[in-house]
């Protein structure tokens, strides 16, 4: 897992932020164990950055078969989980899942 942090200006004082989040597992315990090591540090990220926090990106890299699963373990984890509906509130929140062949399986925001 990854997660990087990049910077706009925006006016002559301002910035927004964004974080990238790239997840590469190797099946669904080492895919549960790094979505709920990234959700931490990003709600840490929201609060340290505050309304300046615009856009998460998240992409996971994963084998066909597993896509459906990824999809549905973290639209479950931002409906289900406070933290990760009140990160997903006021932010903008896109997900892509796709193989190492860059095959797109989906594209959803949360």
């Amino acid at each position: 897992m990854q997660i990087q942090e990049f910077a706009k200006k925006e006016g002559l004082f301002k910035k927004s932020f964004a974080a990238i989040v790239s997840i590469a597992p190797e099946g669904e315990e080492h895919y549960l164990s790094e979505i709920s090591q990234a959700g931490g540090t990003l709600v840490e990220w929201k609060k340290r950055r505050g309304a300046s926090a615009k856009n998460i990106i998240i992409t996971i890299v994963c084998d066909d078969t597993f896509a459906d699963d990824a999809r549905h373990i973290l639209s479950s984890i931002f409906e289900n989980t406070p933290q990760m509906a009140a990160l997903a509130n006021g932010t903008d929140i896109s997900v892509s899942i796709m193989n190492d062949q860059e095959t797109v399986f989906a594209e959803f925001k949360v």
